[in-house]
C-alpha cells in the first residue's frame, strides 16, 4: 500500500480525507522548517547585547568553518590517542 492510500503524501494532514490517518513520518523539510523556527525564536527572546555576540560567533564560524574542523579533527585524534594509552595503562597494571 503507498503513501497516497492513506493522506495527501503528509504534506497536509490537517486537510487529510482520511479520519485515521497513519502517517506519522517527519521527513527532511519538517526537520530544517523546525530548527529555523526554533532559531528565530531564540533570536527573538534575545536583548539586543545577545544577538549581537550571536551574530559576531556565526559570523566567526561561517569565516573560520575550516579552521575549526581542522582544530576538532586534531583534538578528537590526541584525545583518542591519550585514551588508548590510559586504557593500556590501566590494563597492564591489572595482573
Amino acid at each position: 500500500m503507498q503513501m497516497d492510500d492513506y493522506c495527501s503524501n503528509g504534506k497536509n494532514c490537517l486537510t487529510c480525507k482520511y479520519e485515521d490517518c497513519i502517517f506519522d513520518r517527519i521527513t527532511c523539510a519538517d526537520i530544517a522548517e523546525s530548527m529555523d523556527r526554533d532559531r528565530e525564536t531564540r533570536l527573538e527572546n534575545m536583548d539586543a547585547k545577545q544577538r549581537r555576540i550571536a551574530a559576531q560567533k556565526r559570523e566567526y564560524r561561517e569565516a573560520n568553518r575550516e579552521k575549526i574542523a581542522d582544530y576538532q579533527r586534531e583534538y578528537y585524534q590526541r584525545t583518542k590517542r591519550k585514551n588508548v594509552l590510559a586504557e593500556d595503562n590501566q590494563a597492564k597494571e591489572k595482573p
